[in-house]
Order: structure tokens, then sequence, then C-alpha cells
């Protein structure tokens, strides 16, 4: 039951958008309206899935060389994503916001989402925060989330995949990622990765926790990364391995991630992921890849693909 708590929680949130809205539009920022549209499948659902929303968003750029770049960015989502046949709907209202600033070799990032989603079952919640940064030789990042019905959420754009459970379950979920890599060899061009991921379901006492680290190299616009370490669980400790490759450019339109792991936080076999998104001014195209094999032995993909035309 969507209690008095909630429903006011959700007024206030709306009110701060709109006053940080009004302030932003006063200090001299773009406030715009951006259409939101796109048809997506699932391979495990049922039929297509659609998406009718639109953003309210401001946006804030400043800076020059000397002083650095700063860009803001702060949303109002609305959205509502069916089917044709009318067996499901969820309709979503959300804030979402951006920073980032960069001077010199001195690069920070960081973004916040708070999202209520409403369908069969009722309401559901969504949030987290995350960041990154590079300096010099060193970059790093960290992501953590809180998904109460990951069944609700469809990975329109990549920001979405933080709401989705692997394994299409429905139980709350506690979610937190950390990297760091570090460039030790310039002359060979040898970067060194640590990476931390850790799960928890919310009724639960423990969960899982993942430490990797090894090798990075830069293989064209991208990086190709090979890690070794250990999975701690309840049932006690595991060996792992991955393997990833990375291209993700600033002035690039195509974003692309693959990783091969011999474990995952939610199952003791292998498996494989990916994601590749493209974006032109008309039209956007994302499709995500999961392979898993189930506690039967057997495999089951699950494959997202979705055209977002913009208007």
């Amino acid at each position: 039951m969507w209690s008095r708590r909630w429903k006011a929680a959700a007024a206030r949130l709306v009110l701060i958008a709109a006053a940080l809205f009004c302030t932003s539009s006063i200090a001299g920022a773009q406030v715009g309206i951006e259409l939101l549209s796109g048809v997506g499948y699932h391979s495990t659902g049922a039929g297509p899935s659609f998406l009718l929303g639109a953003e309210l968003a401001t946006t804030s750029r400043t800076g020059n060389f000397f002083s650095g770049y700063q860009e803001s960015r702060l949303a109002l989502h609305l959205s509502d994503v069916f089917s044709l046949d009318g067996s499901a709907s969820t309709y979503t209202v959300g804030v979402e916001g951006t920073w980032q600033r960069r001077q010199g070799a001195v690069q920070l990032a960081t973004e916040a989402n708070v999202h209520f989603r409403y369908g069969a079952s009722g309401w559901a919640r969504s949030a987290g925060i995350g960041g990154g940064g590079a300096t010099g030789r060193i970059r790093g990042s960290f992501r953590v989330d809180y998904v109460e019905n990951a069944d609700w959420v469809f990975p329109w754009f990549q920001k979405d995949l933080n709401g989705v459970a692997p394994r299409g379950e429905d139980k709350p979920f506690y979610r937190a990622t950390a990297n760091l890599s570090a460039l030790v060899l310039p002359a060979y061009n040898l970067t060194w990765s640590q990476e931390i991921r850790w799960r928890r379901p919310v009724d639960e006492r423990s969960g899982n926790l993942a430490m990797a680290t090894g090798p990075e190299f830069r293989v064209g616009i991208g990086r190709l990364s090979t890690q070794a370490g250990v999975l701690l669980s309840p049932d006690g400790i595991k060996p792992i391995g991955q393997i990833r490759y990375d291209l993700r450019e600033a002035t690039s339109r195509i974003n692309f991630q693959v990783t091969a792991a011999t474990a995952s936080l939610e199952s003791d076999g292998p498996v494989v992921y990916g994601w590749l998104d493209f974006e032109s001014e008309g039209l956007g195209f994302a499709t995500a890849v999961r392979l898993e094999q189930s506690e039967s032995g057997s495999l089951s993909p699950a494959v997202y693909f979705s055209i977002q035309p913009k208007f």
C-alpha cells in the first residue's frame, strides 16, 4: 500500500525539483523538455515494450580553459512503459542529477537518481549514487544502488542497467561496485586495476563480495583488462577470473562493453554480459546481453534490444 509517508516524500521530491529548476533558470541555465520514446524487446518477456515519457531538464555549463569547465544537469523524469495488449504497464516518476568538472588533467563526475515506479504489484522505489574521477595516471569510480523491484525496469539506456536484477528476480537488494586503476609502466602502456563488487538481498543478513585485480592494456580507443580474485559468499570462498573490454570515449557516439567471468555475484556458474549503444541526432540504439548458467546447469540468456527515436 502506498502510505501517506511516501506520498508526502514524493510530493516533497517534486517540489524540491521544481524549486531547483526555477533557481537554475534564474541563474542563466538552459531549461528544456526532452521527449522520450522507444520500442524495446526482452527475450524473456511476453512481447515488445513501448516507452512514452518526457524529461524536464535544466543544464548549466560554465568555465573556461584557465578556471576549468563545469557542467551540471538536473531532470524531472516522467514515463510509462507498456505493452500493446495492456497486460503490463509501469509508470515512473523520479529525479536524476549529474555533475562534471574538468580542469587540466583532473576530471571529476558524480550522478544520483531517485525513482518511484508503479506497476501491477503497487509502488516500488530505486535509488543510486555514483561517481568517478581521473588525475594523472590514476582513475577510479564507485556506484551504490538500492532496488525494490527490478522486474519493472527495462534498460532503454545504459544508466537503466543499474536498476536491473541480472536474474530477473523481484526481491529488493543492495548493490555496490568500486574500481581503481593506475598506469604503472607508461613505456608499455600497462595499467594495473582493482575491482570490488558487493550484492546483498534486503531480507538477508549476508551477501556476496567479489574482489579481483590484474593488468589492463590500452587496445585502440578501448581498454582490455584481465583480473583474478576471490568470491566470498555464505557458502565459502571461491576463486574467480574475468576478462573485460571497454570502449568508452567522450567524443565517440558508440559505447561498447563486454565482460566474461567464471562466476557472478548471483550464481556460482560462469557469466557473459555486454552492452552496446549508438547515439545520433535523430535516433538511439541499444542492446544488452547476459548469458548465465542457471542452477540446473542450463544456459539462461537474457537479451534486451531497443530503438529510441528523438523528437
